[in-house]
This record gives structure tokens, sequence and C-alpha cells, in this order.
């Protein structure tokens, strides 16, 4: 059997619903965490933790020209989340949707607020290599198709946190740098 032909034949199922939630059971047993018991204590830290936590004093401004810098980056020929929209909707439709954008994700952190369908994607299983038989299950790797808008909001937030992560790496590095001292 070519490698470039359909597989309709993995772990033994044949018929598409019996491997679709075959492969929806894999990945969900590959997301799980591998100790329950520190998943619990680690679970438990951060509740503890975050009932305390007052958060940064951040000014919740959005940038317009942020937002237009990261649509104009999004690659083009990538497939659509349920919602439809592509990537080609942001990136040649007239410059106010970074405006929208831009008003629609400095109310969601004004409200600290996401909307339920930021968090729903479609979950498509992918060979991890060409040359790997396509009937065995544990040769897939999961990509999930997230919405754009999603996406975009995702990188303004991590553009805005990149000083927190550099003063966190400043912190982690200067840590590391004590602890071989006290060595």
């Amino acid at each position: 059997m070519s490698n470039s032909s359909p597989t309709h034949v993995v772990n033994g199922n044949t018929d598409n619903a019996l491997l679709a939630e075959s492969f929806a059971d894999y990945f969900s047993r590959v997301c799980t965490p591998n100790c329950a018991v520190q998943n619990t204590k680690l679970y438990n830290i951060f509740v503890c933790r975050f009932e305390h936590y007052v958060g940064a004093d951040m000014a919740v401004d959005v940038n317009l020209q942020t937002v237009h810098e990261i649509i104009s980056k999004l690659r083009p020929g990538k497939a659509p989340s349920g919602d439809g929209i592509m990537n080609e909707h942001l990136l040649y439709c007239d410059r106010i949707i970074s405006l929208i954008l831009a008003r629609l994700y400095k109310a969601m952190l004004c409200h600290s607020y996401v909307p339920q369908s930021f968090g729903l994607g479609i979950v498509i299983p992918l060979l991890k290599g060409i040359n790997l038989d396509k009937s065995h299950m544990d040769n897939y790797r999961a990509i999930t198709l997230s919405p754009t808008t999603a996406k975009v909001f995702e990188s303004y937030c991590c553009s805005r946190c990149k000083i927190f992560c550099i003063h966190l790496n400043y912190n982690l590095v200067l840590r590391k740098v004590l602890d071989a001292a006290m060595l």
C-alpha cells in the first residue's frame, strides 16, 4: 500500500464513526496528567495563589496598529476553524477590521471575558511522518484548527505580555546564577 493513498483502517477500525471516536479517545488520553496526585497538588497551589492574585497594573488599551500588524503577519492558505473565517478574510478585507477587532479585544480585556467560541477548535489527526504506517494510531499527532480572531487575540495578548516574560526569564536566569553561586 502506498503511503500517499488514504487509509481506511486504523488500529483495525474501518467505520468512520468508530475511527473518529478512537482518535478522540486516543488524543484525550494523551492529553491527561501523568500523575493525578501531582496534578491535584499543583491545581490546589494554583487555586490558593489565584485567590490572592490582584494582577499587574496594566492600562486596558488595545493598540490598533499592533492588531493590524498581527493581522498582516497571518499566513494565507491555512484551513479555517468551524466558524469558516480564514486568514485571507482578515488579510484582504478593509483596514476597518483592525479597529473592530481592537474594540472587541478591549471590551474582552475590560470585562475579563473571552467568548466560548474562542476556545472551540477542530482537532485533526496528522501522520507524524510520511514513511510511517498509517494504520497505527500511535503514528498520528493532533493539530487544532482555532478561530482566526482568537489567534489574533492570543498574539495580541502575547505581544502585551512580553515585558512580563522578559522579566520572568531574567528572574529565572538570576535564580540559576544565585543557586550556582551558593554551591
